[in-house]
């Protein structure tokens, strides 16, 4: 069996040695054919580096331009000097101004022991008390121990002080303006709060009084000697005209009603009056 695949391996050998032949006509006989030869295989361009693109060759650099001559400085203009500004006109008061005169009324006249008290001070010795409180105890000891021919002076003095303190408060309320005054008395709630001291006329006209005012007023005169003294008595009066005007029917109101109508009638007028011009009622 190996012998024979042998021979079968060297025949093989030997015919792919011998090289193929073709019938030439023209010859008459068999000749070696030429072999065909492969063609050439096409280089691939795949996974190759690109040949680094040539380097641009460089321009000539361009010539500096020459650089223009600089302009001659131009002399500078003479500043004109400011013209004068010319004065405001004056306006009237402004109204800041307006409630600033309200602040300044006329100070309010002192009392016979005020005065008392002022001149004392001024003749007590450099040893006095310094707590304002002892001081004050013994000011009201003095005034206790005075006669009534000592304190007549002190309250000749303020009976004075008070007739010109009234005749210069009144003249000031007069030409006061009233919505002026309503402005600085919101004014200073506005920075005080409740405990704001604010500006009441002593002179102008007193309000009206509302129907249920009178019939409180009327009750308080009636029942004041059957209460208790002090602000618990009043307290609880106060509490019992309430509840009764409350049960009250309209027919049992309108006297009170009516009368309340007359005092605004009487208001008015006096408004009207006391300052020259009619006036609406705050």
């Amino acid at each position: 069996m190996l012998r024979i695949l042998g021979s079968l391996s060297k025949l093989a050998v030997s015919r792919a040695a011998i090289p193929a032949r073709a019938f030439s006509a023209s010859a008459g006989c068999y000749v070696a054919a030429a072999r065909k030869t492969a063609p050439a295989r096409k280089a691939s361009t795949a996974g190759r580096a690109k040949s680094a693109p040539k380097p641009k060759p460089r321009k000539a650099a361009a010539k500096a331009k020459p650089k223009k001559a600089a302009a001659k400085a131009k002399p500078k203009k003479a500043k004109k000097a400011p013209a004068p500004k010319k004065a405001k006109a004056k306006k009237g008061p402004t109204k800041a101004e307006l409630l600033e005169a309200l602040i300044k009324a006329p100070p309010k006249a002192p009392s016979s022991y005020a005065l008392f008290v002022k001149s004392v001070a001024v003749t007590v010795p450099a040893g006095q008390p310094s707590s304002i409180a002892e001081r004050s105890r013994q000011y009201a000891e003095k005034w206790r121990k005075l006669t009534d021919a000592e304190k007549a002076s002190f309250q000749d003095k303020a009976r004075a002080a008070r007739a010109e303190y009234e005749a210069a408060a009144r003249a000031w309320w007069q030409s006061a303006d009233p919505k002026l005054v309503a402005l600085e008395n919101r004014r200073r709630k506005r920075q005080r709060g409740p405990k704001a001291l604010l500006l009441k006329n002593p002179f102008a006209p007193k309000r009206p009084a509302s129907g249920y005012i009178m019939f409180a007023t009327e009750q308080t005169e009636l029942n004041k000697h059957t209460v208790p003294s002090g602000i618990g008595g009043m307290a609880s009066l106060m509490s019992a005209v309430a509840a009764r005007w409350n049960a009250m029917s309209v027919s049992d109101k309108e006297p009170f009603a009516r009368k309340a109508a007359a005092d605004k009638i009487r208001y008015q007028q006096e408004l009207k009056e006391y300052y020259g011009r009619a006036v609406a009622a705050a």
